[in-house]
């Protein structure tokens, strides 16, 4: 068993008939609409990361995170996290 960070990203899509003055008007409607609504479609986008070696600062951490970054962030960081 190891430690595993994982990042969920949930987009919801919603939609309604809506009359208004302006576009804007019922945009704001219809995110004042949306907490109260059930959404049309759901997709959920998960990424797991395990506790590792990194091949680039020699620390452990999770996953690629010096490999995204364009200046190295001591691993140090998400300890503080958990």
């Amino acid at each position: 068993m190891s430690l595993h960070a994982v990042e969920l990203k949930v987009v919801g899509t919603f939609s309604a008939f809506i009359e208004a003055e302006t576009p804007e008007d019922a945009q704001a409607e219809m995110k004042r609409r949306a907490s109260q609504m059930q959404p049309d479609s759901v997709v959920f986008d998960a990424h797991a990361y395990q506790m590792q070696a990194c091949e680039l600062c020699g620390e452990e951490h999770f996953g690629p995170v010096c490999a995204r970054r364009e200046k190295l962030i001591p691993p140090s960081w998400e300890r503080e996290l958990l």
